[in-house]
């Protein structure tokens, strides 16, 4: 069922939206981007138009820091750019890029991927590079997902053949594992679960995709692939809160086509589903911050607790009731 319809993109450089993300500490609150300069974050409940941030670029991808509060990161122009939420300006850039966008699962680097062929690693606190290497040939898509705090997954084209790399952040210039597609259309683009490495490599426009699962050396390994009847736009992991864990789901594909988003979910088989199967299902992050924007800026780092998705065990839920308004940027309220 269609829950709100949001419309807020116009202009004449606005073909369409490029990129949606939902916001990790309340998922009812949803950041979309666009060639129009602008980043929208809307109330999916009610379809209200919670904050605009103005950008200078055509904006290609945005997305929210994973630990700390109301940090966003988008890839912009030939920049990368750091915005407050809550206070709704632009204050940190650093020129990388522009194509596409991922923190690390810490919440302390930037990976940035540029048409150019180049994937860096950057530290946009301190305005450093951290590493940087020309990976992939030139004016082709580059697409980036980082794997924990210590690796990262590249899509890319090379000798116009498309390829899926994993690199050690201290040493861009070698490839732990790669995965060779072979030629097509469509920079290849991942999907990680930190939780269980699960990966799932697609490419925009294509009509399958593949399920693979990458070790603890790096080691990417495809195990399977699936076919779809309508061409893949993207895809995303539903939150982990959202799985119907008693039936063994332990993943969700959100998978957009031109005509209509399909949940897709991922169940283990097993003989019986009374009772909670906790090898199944490793502790993931909670819904409270780490740390705070302020802190996150003057260059403190947190975690965010872990927690465990039996449901018989969840404590979260007073807490994330009384955390919800200043997450939605709600002044109103």
């Amino acid at each position: 069922a269609v829950v709100s319809t949001q419309s807020g993109h116009y202009g004449r450089d606005c073909q369409f939206v490029r990129c949606l993300d939902f916001n990790p500490f309340n998922h009812e609150v949803l950041a979309s981007c666009s060639d129009d300069g602008l980043i929208k974050l809307w109330n999916v409940e009610d379809a209200r138009c919670l904050a605009t941030l103005k950008s200078p670029h055509h904006v290609a991808m945005a997305t929210f820091n994973p630990v700390a509060d109301s940090i966003l990161v988008a890839a912009e122009g030939t920049e990368v750019a750091v915005y407050d939420c809550v206070a709704e300006k632009r204050i940190l850039s650093q020129s990388s890029g522009g194509m596409d966008v991922a923190w690390s699962y810490d919440g302390r680097l930037v990976c940035g991927g540029s048409k150019s062929g180049d994937v860096t690693i950057l530290d946009v606190r301190s305005d450093q590079i951290v590493a940087s290497n020309h990976i992939f040939d030139n004016n082709k898509d580059v697409h980036v997902q980082w794997l924990g705090v210590d690796k990262i997954l590249v899509g890319g084209y090379k000798n116009r053949s498309r390829e899926i790399r994993i690199c050690s952040i201290t040493d861009l210039s070698s490839s732990l594992s790669h995965l060779g597609l072979g030629p097509g259309s469509g920079s290849p683009n991942a999907c990680y679960d930190h939780d269980t490495s699960m990966t799932w490599i697609y490419t925009k426009g294509g009509q399958m995709y593949r399920y693979c699962e990458v070790d603890s050396g790096g080691v990417l390994t495809e195990n399977w692939t699936e076919s779809v009847s309508e061409p893949i736009k993207g895809i995303c992991l539903a939150p982990k809160l959202s799985l119907d864990v008693m039936s063994g789901e332990v993943n969700r594909l959100v998978i957009a086509h031109t005509t209509s988003i399909r949940p897709t979910p991922c169940i283990v088989p097993r003989k019986s589903y009374s009772e909670y199967h906790s090898d199944l299902f490793p502790e993931t992050r909670g819904s409270i911050p780490g740390i705070g924007a302020e802190a996150w800026l003057q260059g403190e780092n947190g975690y965010r607790e872990l927690i465990n998705l039996n449901p018989a065990s969840r404590k979260e839920k007073q807490k994330r009731k009384k955390y919800r308004l200043r997450l939605c940027v709600d002044t109103t309220a």
